[in-house]
């Protein structure tokens, strides 16, 4: 919020947009992730649903302890949401073992695009 405002100030002040006030040449935009909660998989596909009509395609999507869960979240995702970049966060939830199981398990996911998982 404290951002907009400060870069309403300067476009009145200053009748140039933030990004030329900060220096740059031209406007870029940079992409960013949504955060899916970890929930019930219906839940998780609604919430997906949400943010895939408000335009976003970046993921991220928070997984706990249940590898099943995991498995089938992110098959059901990457088949309802194929443009879908999915960022995996397991919450340090995952032994090295449950980790290389998930891994195994989603490499056959057609069309699958996870770009990351952490913790």
């Amino acid at each position: 919020m404290a951002g907009c405002r400060i870069q309403q100030h300067q476009e009145k002040q200053n009748n140039q947009e933030l990004y030329q006030y900060l220096g740059a040449q031209e406007w870029v935009e940079i992409a960013t992730d949504i955060t899916i909660s970890l929930n019930p998989l219906e839940i998780m596909l609604e919430d997906a649903q949400k943010a895939i009509s408000d335009g976003m395609d970046i993921l991220k999507i928070k997984l706990g302890e249940d590898i099943s869960h995991a498995i089938e979240v992110t098959k059901q995702l990457s088949k309802k949401f194929p443009n879908a970049t999915l960022l995996i966060d397991a919450n340090q939830a995952w032994s090295v073992q449950e980790s290389l199981d998930y891994i195994k398990s989603i490499e056959t996911i057609a069309g699958m695009r996870v770009a990351l998982i952490e913790q």
